[in-house]
């Protein structure tokens, strides 16, 4: 007759409290989440204060500065979100011990917080309440509710375009400030098919240059807690063959040693690896 170890442990209500905290600590499920980066280049923007006088000081900001963005959570892999955002954070649900007992959520809760949920510069630098907003839908959500050390990022790029790979950097910038401890990034790449656009500009993708600069190190050796980086590969080998994944990890490798001395004391001596793994 088969005794089930089960038989032999006594129900978790009448065991410690640590021990329960513990079983409760290790119950917390990681999740990926998927984000959108939105980018709006503003053409005038201008910053309105108002003294206590009733005087007006208007300030304009420098050109550079003047694109804005922002980070919603995805609904799906077939998702709609650029037109019709999400009106929830959690698209993705929650760990269910959060819910399960009183006793649970008081170990979880702690390890969750919301971030991304601010409007940021071109340096990551979170510019909220600033007069230009770019949602003006005020049940719109920005941001999501994450777990940094389990949870894992996931964000779409298209490779294309060079100002859509500029956008790497940008989100790198965001991360690097509101998420350094985020262990885990997942980049889903995306070969846009512009049938009337054969010009080497719309085939970036071919050629990432030999500066290797769209590894975005100097953000990324800000984030203190990131461990790996993976890449989505299209099922279409056509597109990202395979002797140019062997050139990316190259360049990943060397942006990565030319910033040293700038490695924080976490990655102990590590640099955050790169895969590549099929759609």
């Amino acid at each position: 007759m088969a005794i089930s170890i089960s038989s032999f442990l006594p129900p978790i209500h009448e065991t410690s409290l640590e021990l329960r905290r513990k079983v409760w600590s290790f119950a917390v499920e990681a999740r990926v989440l998927r984000v959108h980066l939105h980018a709006h280049v503003a053409s005038y923007l201008q910053d309105e204060q108002t003294v206590e006088d009733g005087r007006k000081i208007y300030r304009d900001y420098p050109s550079t500065f003047r694109t804005r963005m922002n980070i919603t959570p995805c609904n799906g892999t077939q998702c709609f979100c650029i037109f019709f955002r999400p009106k929830s954070p959690h698209t993705v649900p929650l760990p269910a011990v959060l819910f399960a007992r009183h006793e649970s959520r008081d170990v979880a809760i702690p390890m969750y917080s919301r971030r991304l949920d601010g409007e940021y510069d071109t340096r990551g630098v979170d510019v909220s309440g600033r007069p230009w907003q770019f949602f003006t839908d005020p049940l719109a959500e920005t941001g999501l509710v994450l777990n940094p050390f389990i949870d894992t990022i996931l964000v779409r790029a298209n490779i294309n375009i060079r100002s859509r790979v500029e956008e790497l950097h940008h989100f790198a910038a965001i991360a690097a400030l509101q998420v350094p401890d985020i262990s885990k990034i997942i980049v889903d790449l995306r070969i846009g098919q512009y049938k009337r656009r054969s010009a080497r500009c719309f085939q970036y993708w071919r050629d990432w240059g030999a500066d290797s600069w769209w590894v975005p190190t100097r953000f990324l050796v800000q984030m203190r807690g990131l461990r790996e980086v993976i890449f989505l590969r299209p099922p279409d080998r056509k597109m990202l063959p395979d002797e140019w994944v062997k050139r990316t990890e190259d360049q990943w490798v060397l942006e990565f040693l030319k910033f040293e001395e700038k490695w924080p004391v976490e990655w102990e001596g590590r640099m955050p690896s790169l895969k590549f793994i099929p759609e």
